[in-house]
């Protein structure tokens, strides 16, 4: 009885012993992490690239401005375009003014008078006085002619030349010629220049004081 037990306890061993624990596989290589682009869905709008906007285009430069009409009543009347006598009014007449030096060549003696001209003298002075207005518009040469406010045009005049000074007055909205001054003042002492702008002050208000003459 005892010796089968213990033949049993043998085997068991034995039995045992055959057998090998299991094994665990290997395990298998982490897989790749694959990104893929995924297209935003068909109802959100994409983001607009950074463009910048496109620079506005300059302003256009202001035209030049425009010429005085004054200044172009000038020019017509001296070439003629414009008929002198239609560009005076008959109750005002035009004052002609000179206050000129002597001559640097020492023949001849400084001009200084002044004249209302109405009626029959204007009359016939007046292609005298377009000469005027045309030695003034040729010195001025395509340079602009500065018009002020108080409807004197002004042509500068250069050391022993003549500046002239045209002056227009507006009747009813008409431009009139009022008077026109031949003057020496460029390279002048101030004594000089005193006593030219007090000869035009004085012979413009004596003119203005008092209407030409008319006819019944």
């Amino acid at each position: 009885m005892h010796r089968l037990a213990l033949s049993s306890l043998v085997a068991a061993a034995l039995a045992c012993g055959s057998q090998r624990a299991p094994v665990a596989p290997a395990s298998a290589p982490p897989a790749p992490v694959v990104v893929a682009d995924v297209p935003p869905p068909s109802d959100v709008a994409a983001p607009a690239p950074d463009v910048a906007p496109d620079a506005a285009p300059d302003a256009a430069a202001p035209d030049a401005a425009a010429p005085d009409p004054r200044a172009l009543r000038l020019r017509a009347l001296a070439d003629g375009s414009v008929p002198l006598a239609q560009a005076i009014d008959p109750a005002r007449g035009v004052t002609i003014i000179r206050h000129v030096e002597a001559p640097p060549s020492g023949r001849g003696r400084a001009r200084i008078s002044d004249q209302r001209l109405c009626g029959a003298a204007l009359t016939r002075a007046l292609p005298a006085i377009r000469r005027d207005l045309a030695a003034a518009v040729e010195q001025a040469g395509e340079d602009a002619i500065a018009c002020g406010a108080d409807g004197t045009c002004i042509v500068p005049g250069m050391e022993y030349q003549s500046a002239w000074q045209i002056y227009f007055v507006d009747v009813q909205g008409t431009l009139r010629l009022d008077a026109v001054a031949e003057l020496s003042i460029a390279a002048m002492n101030g004594e000089w220049v005193d006593a030219v702008n007090g000869h035009v002050t004085r012979a413009l208000a004596a003119a203005r004081q008092r209407p030409c003459p008319q006819r019944p």
